[in-house]
Protein backbone atom coordinates (compact mmCIF):
# COMPACT_ATOMS: atom_id res chain seq x y z
CA UNK A 1 0.00 0.00 0.00
CA UNK A 2 2.60 2.27 0.60
CA UNK A 3 4.54 1.40 -2.25
CA UNK A 4 1.07 2.58 -4.29
CA UNK A 5 0.76 -1.25 -5.39
CA UNK A 6 -3.10 -1.34 -3.53
CA UNK A 7 -5.69 0.68 -3.33
CA UNK A 8 -7.70 -1.17 -0.50
CA UNK A 9 -6.78 -3.26 1.97
CA UNK A 10 -8.90 -5.74 4.47
CA UNK A 11 -6.67 -6.74 7.68
CA UNK A 12 -7.03 -7.25 11.28
CA UNK A 13 -5.03 -4.46 12.87
CA UNK A 14 -2.72 -3.24 14.40
CA UNK A 15 -2.10 -1.28 11.71
CA UNK A 16 0.20 1.86 13.05
CA UNK A 17 1.95 3.63 9.61
CA UNK A 18 0.81 7.75 10.03
CA UNK A 19 0.38 7.37 6.06
CA UNK A 20 -2.49 4.62 6.60
CA UNK A 21 -6.37 5.40 6.72
CA UNK A 22 -7.65 3.00 8.73
CA UNK A 23 -11.45 2.75 8.97
CA UNK A 24 -12.97 0.09 11.47
CA UNK A 25 -15.43 -2.41 9.44
CA UNK A 26 -16.07 -4.80 12.43
CA UNK A 27 -15.88 -6.26 15.42
CA UNK A 28 -15.42 -10.22 15.59
CA UNK A 29 -14.97 -12.18 18.44
CA UNK A 30 -12.19 -14.95 19.11
CA UNK A 31 -13.72 -18.58 20.69
CA UNK A 32 -11.86 -21.17 22.50
CA UNK A 33 -11.48 -23.94 20.10
CA UNK A 34 -10.79 -27.28 22.07
CA UNK A 35 -10.90 -31.23 20.57
CA UNK A 36 -14.27 -32.46 21.35
CA UNK A 37 -13.99 -34.42 24.86
CA UNK A 38 -11.33 -31.85 26.04
CA UNK A 39 -11.95 -31.35 30.07
CA UNK A 40 -12.62 -28.06 29.05
CA UNK A 41 -15.53 -29.06 27.31
CA UNK A 42 -16.81 -30.30 30.77
CA UNK A 43 -16.58 -27.12 32.71
CA UNK A 44 -19.61 -24.67 33.48
CA UNK A 45 -17.70 -21.67 31.95
CA UNK A 46 -13.93 -21.56 31.12
CA UNK A 47 -11.69 -18.38 31.67
CA UNK A 48 -7.99 -17.16 30.92
CA UNK A 49 -6.65 -18.16 33.56
CA UNK A 50 -8.19 -22.01 33.01
CA UNK A 51 -5.72 -22.14 29.84
CA UNK A 52 -2.77 -21.61 31.22
CA UNK A 53 -1.16 -24.86 31.42
CA UNK A 54 -2.78 -25.75 28.20
CA UNK A 55 -0.51 -26.20 24.86
CA UNK A 56 -1.70 -23.78 21.74
CA UNK A 57 -1.81 -24.16 18.29
CA UNK A 58 -1.49 -21.18 16.76
CA UNK A 59 -0.87 -19.41 13.13
CA UNK A 60 2.85 -18.16 12.75
CA UNK A 61 4.72 -15.56 14.75
CA UNK A 62 3.91 -13.10 11.60
CA UNK A 63 -0.13 -13.19 12.09
CA UNK A 64 -1.95 -10.92 14.07
CA UNK A 65 -4.26 -13.18 15.37
CA UNK A 66 -1.47 -15.22 17.02
CA UNK A 67 0.35 -11.78 18.23
CA UNK A 68 -2.80 -11.09 19.80
CA UNK A 69 -3.32 -14.18 21.45
CA UNK A 70 0.02 -14.24 23.08
CA UNK A 71 -1.31 -10.59 24.19
CA UNK A 72 -4.52 -12.29 25.50
CA UNK A 73 -2.41 -14.89 27.57
CA UNK A 74 -0.09 -12.36 28.69
CA UNK A 75 -3.44 -10.30 29.83
CA UNK A 76 -4.47 -13.73 31.87
CA UNK A 77 -0.82 -13.55 33.75
CA UNK A 78 0.67 -16.46 31.24
CA UNK A 79 3.27 -17.46 28.52
CA UNK A 80 1.46 -19.52 26.20
CA UNK A 81 2.96 -22.81 25.65
CA UNK A 82 3.05 -23.30 21.80
CA UNK A 83 3.14 -26.85 20.28
CA UNK A 84 2.64 -25.92 17.00
CA UNK A 85 2.63 -22.67 14.67
CA UNK A 86 0.42 -23.24 10.94
CA UNK A 87 0.03 -21.36 8.25
CA UNK A 88 -3.26 -22.14 7.44
CA UNK A 89 -6.86 -22.00 10.10
CA UNK A 90 -7.40 -25.28 8.48
CA UNK A 91 -4.39 -26.62 9.82
CA UNK A 92 -4.74 -25.20 13.25
CA UNK A 93 -8.22 -26.97 12.99
CA UNK A 94 -6.79 -30.12 12.14
CA UNK A 95 -4.32 -30.38 15.29
CA UNK A 96 -7.15 -28.82 17.58
CA UNK A 97 -9.09 -31.70 16.15
CA UNK A 98 -6.64 -34.49 16.46
CA UNK A 99 -6.15 -33.48 20.01
CA UNK A 100 -2.73 -31.57 19.62
CA UNK A 101 -3.66 -28.39 21.59
CA UNK A 102 -6.16 -26.30 21.62
CA UNK A 103 -6.67 -22.42 19.99
CA UNK A 104 -8.31 -19.35 20.06
CA UNK A 105 -9.55 -18.44 16.67
CA UNK A 106 -12.21 -15.76 15.07
CA UNK A 107 -16.03 -16.86 15.49
CA UNK A 108 -16.06 -16.56 11.95
CA UNK A 109 -13.54 -19.96 11.38
CA UNK A 110 -16.20 -22.04 12.39
CA UNK A 111 -18.06 -24.24 10.08
CA UNK A 112 -20.71 -26.78 10.24
CA UNK A 113 -18.08 -29.56 9.62
CA UNK A 114 -16.30 -28.83 12.86
CA UNK A 115 -18.95 -30.28 14.89
CA UNK A 116 -17.63 -33.47 14.18
CA UNK A 117 -14.41 -32.87 16.13
CA UNK A 118 -14.27 -29.38 17.75
CA UNK A 119 -16.34 -27.36 20.47
CA UNK A 120 -16.16 -23.63 20.49
CA UNK A 121 -16.31 -22.13 23.43
CA UNK A 122 -16.80 -18.57 24.59
CA UNK A 123 -14.94 -17.46 27.57
CA UNK A 124 -16.81 -15.91 30.29
CA UNK A 125 -14.73 -13.47 32.28
CA UNK A 126 -12.88 -11.21 28.94
CA UNK A 127 -14.23 -12.24 25.54
CA UNK A 128 -11.35 -11.25 23.45
CA UNK A 129 -11.97 -9.69 19.61
CA UNK A 130 -10.10 -9.03 17.01
CA UNK A 131 -11.16 -5.33 14.78
CA UNK A 132 -10.76 -5.99 11.01
CA UNK A 133 -10.81 -2.26 9.38
CA UNK A 134 -10.40 -1.12 5.93
CA UNK A 135 -6.76 0.47 4.81
CA UNK A 136 -6.03 3.67 2.46
CA UNK A 137 -3.00 6.07 1.50
CA UNK A 138 -3.54 9.11 3.26
CA UNK A 139 -2.09 10.39 -0.12
CA UNK A 140 -3.45 8.51 -3.08
CA UNK A 141 -6.53 9.64 -4.86
CA UNK A 142 -9.40 7.18 -4.27
CA UNK A 143 -11.10 5.52 -7.58
CA UNK A 144 -14.48 5.58 -8.36
CA UNK A 145 -14.02 1.69 -8.12
CA UNK A 146 -12.88 1.47 -5.20
CA UNK A 147 -15.30 3.29 -3.68
CA UNK A 148 -17.91 1.04 -5.13
CA UNK A 149 -16.02 -1.81 -4.42
CA UNK A 150 -15.78 -0.68 -0.24
CA UNK A 151 -19.38 0.03 -0.21
CA UNK A 152 -20.32 -3.63 -1.08
CA UNK A 153 -17.92 -4.86 1.21
CA UNK A 154 -19.27 -2.24 4.14
CA UNK A 155 -22.98 -3.22 2.61
CA UNK A 156 -21.82 -6.98 2.73
CA UNK A 157 -20.80 -6.92 6.45
CA UNK A 158 -24.15 -5.51 7.62
CA UNK A 159 -24.81 -5.65 11.46
CA UNK A 160 -21.29 -6.47 11.84
CA UNK A 161 -20.13 -3.23 10.70
CA UNK A 162 -18.91 -0.83 13.60
CA UNK A 163 -19.18 2.96 13.19
CA UNK A 164 -16.21 4.54 11.51
CA UNK A 165 -13.13 5.71 13.69
CA UNK A 166 -9.55 4.74 13.71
Amino acid sequence: MLEGELDLALVARPVTDPNIHVELLCKESLMLVVQKGHPLVAKQSVVGADLAGETFILLGSSSSLAAQVRRFCGENNFEPRIGSRCSQLATVKALVGIGAGISILPRGARLAEDADSLVYISLADAEPVREIVILRHMQRYQTRGAEQFLSLVREGFGEFVAPAGP
